[in-house]
């Protein structure tokens, strides 16, 4: 109870943070990561937020490194100590302010972007703040279908932190100590019972499986690996050609723009909404909310060649949208046909 106490006081004093500024995920979500944990645990303050948004701490184009943000923690008035080889289980057992080295949302496996963790609600659901739009709730499997597994633990200075031996290594080290026990007491009985040798081989490969399959993380690896699985759905979604969609617009019809806000701002397909693949959870889920989930959603990016429209289908997928196309000439292919027409 009082870590989902410290989620909802954290989701009070963040809300109030990023509801009112408009931020871009890249290259300051670890600065914004930061910053929004400092508030959740009641530092810097009086320091603004444009204060750790410069060079110091922000080292390279990409983004911060994991020594820039322990730095920007410093000066905030946090404690700051990386982690690493986390998952379901450690996730579950902090009771603090994490940021977590994750993929940005749109691009799996690209681990370049920082997100903020809070905890875990009552109804087991992750609170994170992704970029702008606030503290947004969403399924444990969501996050880890993101995370590398490195984090950083922040706390208030001076403030004994939560000290705790990643629950995955520990897993490990009962896991190995079990099968190095079994090992033994199954050879001593083969040495006096050889006949069952082969029985005893069998017992512990059984024993082994058991271990590794169900020990890792609270509700066994494969539940969680089954719903990551789900949430990086990569099912094929139908595409569509420029003839087709002019057929399909009309009223039951959304039309999604997923390229980046400033090409979509030089020029895109009238009635297009914009939603673009690199935005953070929460501007995700505000730019989708008023979108009826039985309209025909037909997504575009710049071109047949681009790549965003899958991930961005997958995203809309996620969010309970069934009937889903994309628009595979995208944007250029759109002018194209118009500039042919007489």
């Amino acid at each position: 109870m009082k870590h989902v106490n410290f989620v909802l006081w954290s989701i009070a004093f963040i809300t109030a943070f990023t509801g009112t500024r408009h931020v871009k995920a890249e290259p300051y979500c670890g600065v914004y990561s930061v910053f929004g944990a400092a508030k959740a645990l009641g530092c810097a303050a009086n320091i603004d937020l444009d204060s750790i948004v410069n060079e110091e701490f922000v080292t390279s184009k990409a983004g911060s490194t994991t020594s820039d943000l322990v730095r920007a923690a410093e000066f905030l008035g946090m404690d700051a100590t990386p982690l690493s080889l986390m998952g379901i289980t450690s996730l579950k057992a902090v009771q603090g302010p994490l940021v977590l080295h994750c993929s940005p949302r749109g691009f799996p496996g690209s681990y370049q972007h920082w997100m903020l963790f809070l905890g875990v609600d009552e109804q087991g659901n992750a609170q994170v703040v992704d970029g702008g739009g606030g503290v947004v709730s969403c399924s444990i499997e969501q996050v880890l279908a993101r995370w590398d597994g490195h984090a950083i633990a922040l706390h208030v200075k001076g403030a004994k932190p939560t000290t705790f031996l990643a629950s995955e290594v520990a897993a490990a080290l009962l896991t190995v100590a079990g099968v190095a026990g079994a090992a033994a007491l199954f050879s001593g009985l083969a040495s006096v019972w050889g006949s069952y040798r082969y029985i005893a081989q069998v017992l512990l490969a059984v024993v082994f499986s058991a271990v590794v399959g169900n020990c890792w993380v609270g509700n066994g690896y494969s539940a969680v690996a089954e719903s990551i699985d789900i949430a990086l759905d990569r099912t094929p979604i139908p595409e569509i050609e420029t003839a087709e969609l002019k057929r399909l617009l009309g009223e039951r019809v959304t039309l999604i723009d997923c390229r980046y806000r400033d090409d979509y701002d030089l020029g895109h397909i009238d009635n297009a909404l914009s939603v673009p693949v690199d935005a953070g959870m929460g501007t995700f889920f505000e730019l989708v909310e008023g979108i009826k989930r039985g309209n025909t959603i037909v997504i575009y990016c710049q071109s047949e060649h681009c790549g965003f429209s899958k991930y961005s289908a997958a995203m809309f997928a996620e969010q309970g949208f069934r009937d889903i196309l994309i628009f595979r000439p995208g944007y250029v292919g759109w002018i194209e046909s118009h500039q042919k027409q007489p």
